[in-house]
């Protein structure tokens, strides 16, 4: 009887424990998802790309409290760093990578999906710090185009969930939407720019006329 109480009773505490865990975490998350509204609020305003990158890596590893975010944007079959923030020494990651060859964000790059990496120094596919032991790259996507990818690292072991890779694919998304906001902007004013100086060159050929006119007004009278 007294096994059988205790059998009860373990039972109990482990059912317990697992509820607190599972509360644990869905608070954690759910924080997150807060965290990642506001970013995504952010994300709303014209900004320049370069501060635009700047922030939100920071933002992921500051808020989110992860060790280190980074972003590489594609240059045709290159990904190009733009962007870091964290854990800053990282000799054996090269600022440009051929997408489909150098490690991990190359992979995503090609394939346009999400890859997490639970323990990094012994996956063949990860290039980078050594105290780093777990990450989660995903792509930065627009529609089916893939215009770079973010890699977020943690110090941690089993640091991200699938639940964490689509947060962070959410926020990844934002980027890029903002990403191409910028490029339409940047558009608009080259060409703004460009009907200005046209108008500008319509007036002063109408004025080189009227000049000429007046002129040729002016010889007549003379002969």
């Amino acid at each position: 009887i007294d096994l059988q109480f205790a059998e009860v009773m373990a039972s109990l505490v482990g059912i317990a424990l697992q509820n607190i865990m599972l509360y644990d975490r869905s608070r954690i998350h759910v924080k997150r998802l807060s965290i990642i509204a506001e970013l995504a609020a952010d994300l709303t305003a014209l900004q320049d790309v370069p501060d635009l990158l700047e922030r939100t890596m920071k933002a992921i590893v500051d808020r989110l409290e992860y060790s280190y975010a980074g972003v590489a944007l594609m240059e045709g079959n290159q990904l190009v760093v733009k962007a870091f923030f964290g854990v800053t020494d990282h000799p054996e990651t090269p600022p440009k990578m051929e997408t489909g060859q150098n490690g991990i964000a190359g992979i995503v790059a090609v394939s346009g999906e999400g890859i997490i990496v639970e323990d990094a120094q012994n996956d063949p596919r990860y290039i980078g710090n050594r105290s780093i032991n777990s990450a989660a790259v995903v792509p930065l996507r627009l529609g089916s185009r893939v215009l770079g990818v973010v890699n977020v690292e943690s110090t941690r072991r089993h640091a991200f969930l699938d639940i964490d890779r689509q947060i962070i694919q959410t926020l990844a998304d934002q980027v890029a939407v903002a990403l191409e906001n910028a490029r339409l902007y940047q558009m608009l004013q080259e060409t703004q720019s460009q009907l200005v100086e046209s108008e500008r060159l319509r007036a002063v050929g109408e004025l080189a006329a009227g000049v000429a006119h007046n002129f040729n007004n002016l010889l007549t009278s003379v002969l």
